[in-house]
């Protein structure tokens, strides 16, 4: 994928951004600012995770959330407009566009997290934490590297009991055959987790982890002038999104009846925030190929 506009930076400052995002988008529960979540972190994870990959995930995240939509009118039987009688139940509009809004808000906390793991890596977190919380850097950095290590293992399991054709029992039941498969993935890749948790425990302890001295970290980064404006400029504009959503929310209600939006100005302070990395990016990407551009060929 390339180098990111967050490579530009202290670990830092989008450790902050990401915090600030994922918390604002979970605390204020609003349809237009989930949507304005959604597509940005949509966008974002375009460009660091590629496009392949952000498709990939959406083939079951999109399931899922369209699952929370349809549930939750059968279970929250609330609201005013009627759309559709089932006997004795009725399914709101009020009540889908909540379950809506719930499978939007899953889908886009997902995608700002795994843009989150892309753009801060362990070495980055072991920066930012790993002097005034060395502890917490080690919890947060092992468990960024484990999950995307556990995805990779399974479908190693999964690929060798597929081509293994020794353990598969002829049988005509597929689905209990699936249900066996499953299983089996599920314990190998436990054990192979608490094999892992032990060697890393007896690694830790060989190298004198937590001795009393101080720790340094693999790649030194500095806090410039310039990571100390961006962030200063990251939380000001959080602030002002805070408060804008605080309003936005406490003039909308789904129930009994949902109000109408509050006008669109309201929204520019979380979507100046969520765009942000795309704003940089897309200016680093020009200013590089202007730069291109006014170079002299290269002659033969």
């Amino acid at each position: 994928m390339g180098h990111s506009i967050f490579d530009r930076y202290h670990p830092t400052v989008p450790l902050v951004y990401f915090l600030c995002v994922l918390s604002l988008s979970m605390i204020f529960f609003e349809p237009v600012s989930i949507c304005l979540a959604l597509a940005a972190g949509l966008a974002l994870s375009g460009r660091l995770r590629g496009a392949w990959q952000t498709l990939r995930d959406l083939r079951w995240q999109l399931p899922f959330a369209a699952l929370i939509c349809l549930i939750n009118p059968l279970f929250s039987a609330e609201g005013s407009t009627v759309l559709l009688s089932l006997g004795p139940s009725k399914v709101y509009a009020e009540s889908l566009a909540y379950g809506f809004s719930m499978g939007a808000l899953f889908v886009a906390v997902y995608v700002w997290s795994a843009n989150m793991g892309k753009a801060i890596t362990t070495s980055k977190v072991q920066a930012c934490l790993g002097r005034i919380a060395p502890t917490l850097a080690l919890i947060l950095s092992m468990t960024l590297r484990l999950i995307p290590e556990i995805v990779r293992r399974g479908h190693e399991i999964d690929a060798l009991q597929k081509a293994n054709t020794a353990i598969r029992k002829a049988s005509s039941n597929r689905s209990s055959d699936k249900t066996i498969s499953r299983t089996r993935l599920l314990s190998v890749l436990v054990g192979w987790s608490l094999e892992l948790s032990f060697g890393s425990a007896d690694s830790m302890r060989a190298r004198g982890w937590n001795c009393g001295a101080k720790r340094t970290s693999y790649q030194q980064r500095r806090f410039r002038a310039q990571d100390g404006q961006t962030l200063g400029g990251i939380i000001v504009l959080a602030v002002l999104d805070a408060l804008a959503l605080a309003y936005v929310c406490s003039s909308f209600h789904f129930y009994p009846t949902m109000t109408s939006l509050s006008p669109w100005w309201y929204y520019l302070p979380h979507a100046a925030l969520l765009g942000l990395p795309l704003i940089g990016q897309a200016s680093e990407d020009i200013t590089w190929s202007l730069a291109q551009s006014h170079m002299p060929e290269a002659r033969a």
